[in-house]
């Protein structure tokens, strides 16, 4: 399968972020032709072949665009007010890292006091102290009777009855203990939704709020990405995927404009979706690359899963640095 697209489909693809599947040319009986890779010596960087779109056709394949492997856009879940920013755009930050905080002094001091009623153990000693002397009454009692070999079972019953009673209270004073600590967690609970905390290890890379600004439930905060790996989500022909039996850890190559030069990188099937879409006959495949240079994700990039016959490791696009 070969690349066709024009200009106009090429802004398409940054403005709307549809799926081009690129024009495959066919037989009198409308089966695709097999890939064709072209030597790379008939593509010059300095005429309008060396263009990306020229090479891309050059390159034959899917053309999509790569995103991070990891994309979360934070909000509070609540109606807050942001109390502190702690990050900058670009900042790289570390799973768990606060990010921005809310204002949180009420349920600050609401986790101080019960943090004090949960470790308060009076009540439970207390009670421990009253079972252990009802029942040291009682034992007593039992030994005095045994003893003179006679006994009151009225006043023997009662004694026995102020043990049992004991033992509830000791058992409902930590009932009450453990209440209190069960409410200590609900409240430190709570106050994670007055934190935003980085989900993944990545890269700020958006702020959307300012200091002391009041913010609706939901309403978008702080971006972060993971690009150390990027994905390109291709719609590929159905009948492609299934005459290279693509499936997960199947090999890819992604063709990415960077800069000036073209570079042509060596990647994984992460997934093949197990439902074909009719109307465009394709199916989504996730391919993902490494990325050691860290390039800017969102760069145009043209897909294939059949080793390229060319040497495509770097080749200068011949455009001009603005």
């Amino acid at each position: 399968m070969m690349i066709q697209r024009d200009r106009r489909s090429w802004c398409g693809l940054g403005l709307l972020g549809l799926a081009v599947v690129l024009g495959v040319p066919t037989t009198g009986e409308g089966r695709a032709e097999p890939p064709n890779t072209p030597s790379l010596a008939s593509v010059s960087p300095t005429t309008p072949g060396g263009r990306f779109d020229e090479m891309a056709r050059k390159f034959g394949g899917v053309l999509w665009a790569t995103r991070p492997s990891q994309d979360s856009v934070l909000s509070f879940t609540q109606p807050s007010e942001v109390r502190e920013i702690l990050v900058k755009p670009d900042e790289a930050v570390k799973k768990g890292q606060v990010l921005v905080r809310a204002r949180d002094a009420d349920i600050l001091a609401a986790i101080a006091t019960q943090r004090v009623r949960s470790s308060n153990e009076a009540e439970v000693k207390g009670a421990a102290t009253a079972l252990e002397l009802a029942q040291f009454r009682y034992d007593q009692y039992r030994k005095a009777a045994a003893e003179n070999a006679k006994s009151s079972p009225s006043e023997e019953a009662e004694l026995r009855l102020s043990v049992d009673n004991a033992r509830h209270q000791l058992d409902a004073a930590r009932a009450r203990l453990k209440e209190e600590q069960l409410r200590l967690e609900t409240l430190e609970r709570q106050l994670e939704r007055y934190r935003l905390e980085a989900p993944f290890d990545g890269r700020v890379e958006s702020v959307m709020v300012e200091q002391g600004q009041g913010l609706n439930e939901a309403e978008k905060v702080v971006r972060v990405v993971n690009t150390d790996l990027l994905w390109v989500e291709a719609p590929v022909p159905t009948d492609e995927t299934l005459r290279l039996g693509l499936k997960t850890d199947s090999s890819a190559w992604v063709m990415l404009v960077i800069g000036d030069s073209v570079k042509v990188v060596r990647g994984r099937v992460l997934h093949v979706s197990p439902v074909a879409d009719m109307a465009s006959g394709t199916r989504r495949v996730r391919v993902e690359i490494a990325n050691p240079s860290r390039w800017p994700a969102g760069t145009p990039a043209a897909v294939r899963f059949e080793e390229p016959v060319a040497d495509w490791s770097s080749v200068a696009t011949g455009r001009k640095n603005p």
